[in-house]
């Protein structure tokens, strides 16, 4: 498996204390000799991979370089300095040696060889770091990879994060975090210090570029040319959640759809098996594309058997509150939530405009085609609409545009129209104090109808689902329409 750094990385850092690496330390020996020449394709990285020498040991060596990323064909780098040609020693194991000279301390030696103090007193055993004699050989620390990497999961998702942990890695040193697919390229993630004793532990995320059926190797990388490779994590795809739910099937504008027994509504994909309107079900799914409908989840449906309702339930019950609108074929009502239900039965036809609460019998079969569900209405009697006065944001171009009318008034002769004007504005037209009058609607942070010759501006409000209030000019009481505006304003509904 071969990795290659996709981009140059120069870490540096300043560690204080007795234990402290020095920018200055490097080792004496490279396995390229004493200098490199530069040839095409080079980067300081891969130099410093080949040659065993660290980036920051080059940096030092070679002051005159401005850019290590540009760097002319030709140059020749010094990858060792004169005064550490001559420090170490071969021993016949081939293992380095450094002669102990004046003034040495284990600290100096360390710092000049590019190593920890910890490094050097696991090298050489037993020895008393404090009794060093001058010309006493000592082992140098290699760079064999003997640092363990391990990864925690070792598969998921491409939104995954992975805990990566580390051993035997040089204490207090800088590290590079990076990940990549088999035998390709890496790209680094983060940057991380070990401890005080070499360990390593750190959360990072699968790079975007992770495909579903990939497997990607992290890497912990040091600026001496080391890299440390962790075993493969399999890249999977999402499982699809599964959903186990019931509810009564209700019609829905594209798809039936499953109200359960706390009010939430999903649609519901598929025919096989059927889907039966008016049916208490218990369905088990996996979530799918929304295409029923935008504002709801829409559930695949793999199993479906009908089961009892809880207590309180009743098919051939329904009761909701909302408001009357005029319909395509039937009346509508329009819910706080929105949902839409067609209306028939006597005394419907009167509330159009009035918030009221209904009782009555979904219908099995409706030449009304419009609504959740089709509703034979029993009972019906005004109540008080829910009032959201701080909802002026909502006042849309769309929400506007339309006939109205006072609550209980007649749709067939609205009090108001809105219109487009053509030029992306809206236009009121009605009549002000008896006598014709057309303005145009101000929205943003203060929404209003503004009349001029004289000015007059009247302030609105959103109410409900369908509900526009209009509030008096500051000059007092105003006839609109027909229709006295005073004191708390007055409650207009969309004939829609």
């Amino acid at each position: 498996m071969y990795f290659r750094r996709n981009q140059f990385t120069a870490t540096t850092a300043i560690l204080a204390g007795l234990f402290a690496l020095s920018a200055q330390g490097a080792g004496a020996q490279s396995r390229c000799g004493a200098s490199y020449e530069i040839e095409r394709g080079d980067t300081l990285y891969s130099i410093s991979q080949a040659c065993r020498v660290s980036l920051s040991r080059i940096m030092d060596l070679n002051p005159t370089l401005n850019n290590p990323r540009d760097i002319a064909v030709g140059t020749e780098l010094r990858l060792v300095s004169s005064a550490d040609s001559g420090d170490r020693t071969p021993a016949g194991s081939g293992q380095q040696r450094y002669e102990v000279q004046q003034g040495d301390t284990l600290n100096t030696i360390a710092r000049r060889l590019g190593v920890s103090v910890f490094e050097l007193i696991a090298e050489n055993g037993e020895f008393d770091p404090d009794d060093l004699d001058i010309g006493q050989l000592l082992g140098v620390p290699d760079d064999r990879p003997s640092a363990r990497v391990m990864i925690s999961p070792s598969s998921g998702t491409q939104d995954s994060s992975v805990t990566l942990s580390a051993r035997n890695l040089r204490p207090n040193d800088y590290v590079t975090i990076g990940a990549g697919p088999r035998a390709a390229e890496w790209s680094a993630l983060r940057q991380a210090q070990t401890d005080d004793e070499g360990r390593l532990n750190v959360e990072v995320p699968l790079p975007e570029a992770a495909d579903p059926g990939e497997s990607f190797i992290f890497v912990v990388d040091t600026d001496r040319g080391v890299t440390y490779k962790s075993d493969p994590f399999d890249v999977t795809r999402e499982t699809p959640r599964r959903l186990t739910l019931e509810g009564r099937v209700e019609t829905g504008l594209e798809c039936p759809e499953l109200v359960t027994p706390d009010g939430d509504r999903y649609a519901l994909a598929g025919n096989n098996p059927p889907i039966t309107t008016g049916e208490y079900v218990e369905i088990s799914g996996v979530r799918a594309p929304a295409y029923c409908a935008a504002d709801l989840t829409t559930v695949d449906v793999y199993d479906l058997r009908e089961v009892a309702p809880p207590p309180g339930d009743d098919a051939s019950g329904f009761q909701a509150e909302g408001w009357v609108r005029a319909g395509t074929e039937c009346p509508l009502l329009v819910t706080p939530s929105g949902a839409r239900y067609a209306l028939t039965g006597d005394g419907v036809d009167g509330a159009k405009g009035e918030y009221v609460e209904i009782r009555g019998d979904r219908a099995d079969i409706s030449y009304c085609m419009e609504g959740r569900a089709t509703i034979t209405v029993d009972q019906i009697r005004e109540v008080t609409a829910p009032r959201n006065g701080d909802d002026d944001q909502s006042l849309t171009h769309a929400y506007l545009v339309g006939g109205w009318t006072v609550k209980g008034g007649d749709c067939n002769r609205p009090d108001f129209d809105i219109t487009e004007a053509g030029t992306g504005s809206l236009r009121v037209e009605t009549g002000l104090n008896g006598a014709p009058r057309t303005g145009y609607v101000e929205l943003g942070g203060d929404p209003a109808f503004i009349f001029d010759q004289p000015y007059r501006a009247l302030d609105l409000e959103r109410r409900g689902v369908d509900g526009l209030a209009v509030m008096p000019p500051a000059g007092g009481a105003v006839q609109l329409g027909g229709r006295t505006i005073e004191g708390d304003g007055r409650v207009f509904i969309n004939c829609g």
